[in-house]
């Protein structure tokens, strides 16, 4: 979730930008006006100056402009003193703060001259970095970031659960946010500093009472991967000797068994057995408990990658054992526990991770409990593009990378998405949007969900594709192992990993209006299906072709019937689809393909031609409003062939010529050579 804050509800938090200015002086931009008192802003021109001199005086400079307020940049007593939403200040001494009202509009911009006093690049450009999970770095470094501190009051009211899960897709910040939970509870740490001027700082009851309060323990398992499950065993045991490697101080506490010191050492080196591995947290809270005195946090991130590389790779049944056992010790009975945190992309059912847990939730991408806690609401979007100065981008954003409706709150953009586009902006304003998903190997859904599609499956997708909805039961419970031995169980997958997302609420019967959020995931299916339709066709081709030269109607039409039936195909009610269609059909074949390009008289739809020029094939294709107009349509199209004297555009070389007349109707066609 690196980003800016929403205005109103969040606050920003400026980047540094260090740079030595003709006098000397340091400058650096600063966070805006807090309830804690307001910055000093450096403000630029003298007033008593002629503004020629003024300019040259200050070439160079960082200087902020509010048209309503004096210009002077030294001590002046008549300078207003009021509190200012956005803001520079400066090491130097003889510069007064020049302050807006309080709730007022700052109209303030912050900029650079050259020489000749004209504006130059605007300094207040925020830092940006794509992927940066751990809170702390991104707040020492002043790196861009959306306030969602508020999570905690939500958190800490929410008396329901000793244990919470909560799901979002992937890329929607949930590891900076459990590493924001980190900061926030270690009593091993002082996050004071990292958490002022956010939302949370204002509440001084619940920092009080939690912040680096309580003994914690955080893992992640987003990276766990392997071949088999060995490899991923070793992984976990990998993270888990980190956790004991950060709580190495626990051997020099005068309140822990010498044996147990020498049992943490063991976990350090990873020498300790199956049991003790899965017993690790049980272990290790017991221990932080009599140290400290207090009970322990434990923020387990992406519980169920694991699972999900484990029913990728054949060891399903192995890993979910091993999570079964280790969660098991770590949440349930643990009398040491004082709450648990766990997040992933998915709610595992109960009775294959999480059977005898009581006091359990799960807060899902239906429910309305932080529901605009993970990703940006289309505020913080304004927020973004106003400070980077892209406002004029925000509708290419929107139709991109917005579209999520996460529990009441509809409009969520994807961050990492809106954050990595907003930075390509900023170096080269005309690029354009990508669908920045479309390598990632979770696209593996959706490459799965059409090759094992039946015909209802194919019928919803073209649906979908089409930019329609599709009304299905969701399930809220799953199985990585038994993703798809059901359609029910495809759609939840597709709609809890941000593929699909919700259009209204849950009707009566229980079922769910489900459509593709936003152009970026409507592009992976569309390239998925691109994909999956050269294998068919490359298992046709060849006879396809042979079929062509032949002069076989019938074997051709059997062959692209077959085809049609297989594939996925969206807008199929227009000519233009067709034509792609058959075009599509010899890409990655030695023969060169070309589609309305002068011949004859006019522009034939598709010529194919063999790489010596020996042999031709022109091919006039039709749309049929029915299945029963196909062979007039088919007709039509040989009369368009011989009246505008389309075989005489093949190169005069080429001994074979054919010409066909294809009509097509949704998944139908007819073919006929023209004799």
């Amino acid at each position: 979730m690196a980003g800016l804050p929403a205005s109103g509800s969040s606050s920003i938090r400026w980047p540094s930008r260090r740079k030595a200015s003709g006098s000397g002086a340091r400058e650096r931009i600063s966070s805006p006006v807090t309830a804690a008192g307001p910055r000093r802003i450096f403000t630029g021109f003298p007033a008593h100056l002629p503004e020629e001199a003024g300019r040259a005086r200050h070439a160079g400079k960082v200087v902020a402009l509010e048209n309503r307020l004096c210009q002077c940049g030294f001590d002046c007593p008549a300078a207003p003193r009021r509190p200012l939403g956005l803001g520079v200040r400066t090491a130097g001494k003889k510069l007064h703060s020049r302050l807006l009202p309080a709730g007022g509009k700052a109209d303030s911009m912050a900029y650079k001259l050259n020489k000749s006093g004209e504006r130059r690049e605007d300094v207040l450009s925020p830092k940006i970095r794509i992927g940066v999970e751990s809170f702390r770095e991104l707040r020492e470094n002043n790196y861009c970031y959306i306030d969602k501190t508020k999570i905690f009051e939500e958190l800490l009211c929410n008396d329901d659960a000793k244990v919470s899960l909560i799901t979002r897709p992937r890329r929607f910040g949930k590891t900076l946010t459990m590493s924001m939970m980190q900061e926030f509870f270690d009593i091993c740490k002082d996050s004071s500093d990292i958490f002022n001027d956010l939302y949370i700082s204002k509440n001084v009851e619940v920092c009080q009472e939690w912040m680096n309060k309580y003994p914690v323990i955080s893992i992640s398992f987003k990276d766990i991967d392997g071949v088999d499950y060995l490899e991923a065993y070793d992984w976990c045991l990998c993270r888990i000797a980190d956790v004991f490697e950060q709580n190495r101080y626990l051997i020099d506490s005068s309140k822990i068994y010498e044996e147990n010191k020498e049992r943490i050492i063991s976990y350090i080196k990873k020498d300790i057995t199956k049991n003790e591995v899965c017993e690790s947290f049980l272990f290790l809270s017991k221990l932080l408990r009599k140290h400290w005195g207090k009970k322990v946090i434990i923020l387990i991130d992406e519980y169920d990658v694991p699972l999900y590389r484990a029913e990728q790779n054949g060891f399903y049944d192995e890993m979910v054992i091993f999570i079964r056992k280790f969660l098991g010790s770590a949440l349930k009975g643990n009398d040491n526990l004082e709450f648990a945190i766990l997040t992933g992309c998915l709610r595992v059912a109960k009775e294959s991770i999480f059977t005898g847990m009581n006091n359990f939730e799960c807060y899902g991408i239906s429910d309305i409990d932080f529901s605009d806690k993970f990703g940006f609401t289309d505020k913080e979007i304004n927020s973004i593009l106003k400070v980077t100065r892209l406002e004029d981008k925000k509708h290419i954003i929107k139709e991109w990378y917005d579209g999520y409706m996460f529990g009441d709150v509809n409009g969520i953009y994807c961050p990492w998405d809106v954050l990595k586009y907003v930075k390509r902006l900023k170096k080269k304003p005309s690029i354009l949007p990508e669908p920045f998903w479309i390598n990632s190997s979770s696209n593996d859904i959706i490459r799965k969900l059409i090759e094992k599609s039946n015909l209802e499956i194919k019928q919803n997708i073209e649906t979908l594709i089409s930019l329609n909805c599709i009304r299905v039961k969701i399930y809220e419970s799953l199985a990585y192992n038994s993703l798809y031995i059901n359609d029910e169980n495809i759609w939840s997958i597709l709609y809890y990993t941000g593929y699909l997302t919700r259009s209204g609420q849950e009707s009566k019967d229980g079922n769910v209006s489900l459509k593709i959020p936003n152009k970026e995931i409507l592009e992976i299916f569309v390239q998925t299906i691109k994909e999956w339709f050269k294998k068919i066709v490359d298992k046709n081709i060849t006879t396809l072709l042979e079929s062509f030269w032949k002069c076989e109607e019938k074997s051709i039409e059997d062959i692209l019937n077959t085809i049609l039936l297989q594939t996925i195909s969206y807008h199929d009610n227009v000519e233009s689809y067709y034509h792609g269609f058959v075009a599509a059909l010899f890409v990655g074949t030695p023969f060169e393909v070309t589609s309305n390009r002068e011949s004859g008289d006019g522009r034939p739809d598709v010529v194919v031609v063999d790489p010596e020029g020996r042999r031709g094939l022109v091919l006039e294709l039709k749309h049929a409003e029915a299945e029963e107009a196909l062979e007039a349509r088919v007709q039509e199209a040989l009369d368009q062939i011989v009246k505008f004297r389309y075989l005489e555009g093949l190169p005069p070389g080429a001994t074979q010529r054919r010409a066909y007349g294809i009509a097509f109707h949704k998944k139908r066609c007819a073919v006929r050579l023209l004799r």
